[in-house]
């Protein structure tokens, strides 16, 4: 209560899924979706689902998440600043051209 937790969650869970949705107009993301902090979005295969994580984990330094067959999940901690916010989606963003540069 004393840090904000929850109103911290809902505004940079905002930032996060908005983020998300601007990608998904440069690239080939589907399905963005979130709640809160729990964001999520869909790759067109799983083939470029499990590419994208390794690209981003091996040339961007960006961890994340399966979930299903086709989407990547994103869950960060309660405390996350809006840096953290803007770093992970420029980071994620680095690893979506890197990938579809190859394609």
């Amino acid at each position: 209560e004393k840090d904000r937790l929850v109103e911290n969650a809902y505004l940079r869970g905002k930032e996060l899924l908005s983020g998300l949705q601007q990608l998904a107009k440069k690239f080939p993301l589907s399905n963005v979706r979130g709640r809160g902090l729990f964001c999520a979005f869909d790759l067109p295969t799983d083939k470029d689902r499990d590419r994208l994580i390794d690209v981003a984990l091996e040339e961007c330094d960006l961890l994340l998440l399966r979930c299903g067959t086709r989407s990547i999940r994103f869950r960060p901690h309660l405390a996350v600043t809006p840096n953290d916010i803007a770093e992970a989606l420029n980071r994620l963003e680095d690893a979506l051209k890197r990938l579809f540069a190859y394609a």
